[in-house]
């Protein structure tokens, strides 16, 4: 069940329950412009579909756009359920933050879900920043059935 979407970011349940389901993910090959768990996933379409069934929240489908969601958290304030943000020549990347400089992702074509350390040397040269999730990212409206025929006027 989601939870309620607080002004300083989703509620702690939201963001466990959110790491919870990356989690059960991590193995799952990648998909160039994947967002299902029966395709599988690239580094966005994972971040997406994660909040998306854990805590309502509809986020942008790239990692640039989602670059522009939420609040800027510096490095040393990484709390879990932040997205931490990577840009190289080989373009963006994101992932979730799981705590202890340990982040969970879908990296490129050659592998597949898995947890990272901010440490390696790599992620740590691209490192670009962290957003923290907040309340204005909305859930998608909730569309109404139309009324029926008998309750038209």
């Amino acid at each position: 069940m989601a939870c309620t979407n607080q002004p300083t970011g989703p509620c702690p349940n939201c963001v466990e329950h959110a790491l919870a389901t990356a989690h059960s993910l991590i193995g799952l090959r990648y998909r160039r412009g994947g967002s299902d768990p029966k395709v599988g996933f690239d580094c966005s379409g994972l971040v997406q579909y994660v909040f998306a069934s854990s805590c309502l929240l509809h986020l942008p489908r790239s990692a640039t756009d989602q670059f522009a969601v939420g609040q800027e958290v510096a490095r040393e304030d990484l709390q879990r359920g932040d997205l931490v943000f990577f840009r190289s020549n080989q373009g963006w990347h994101v992932g979730i933050y799981s705590g202890d400089d340990h982040f969970i992702h879908s990296p490129n074509r050659n592998d597949s879900i898995r947890v990272s350390t901010l440490e390696t040397p790599y992620w740590k040269r691209f490192y670009k920043g962290a957003r923290r999730l907040s309340a204005a990212i909305q859930p998608p409206p909730v569309i109404e059935d139309p009324p029926s025929s008998e309750e038209r006027p």
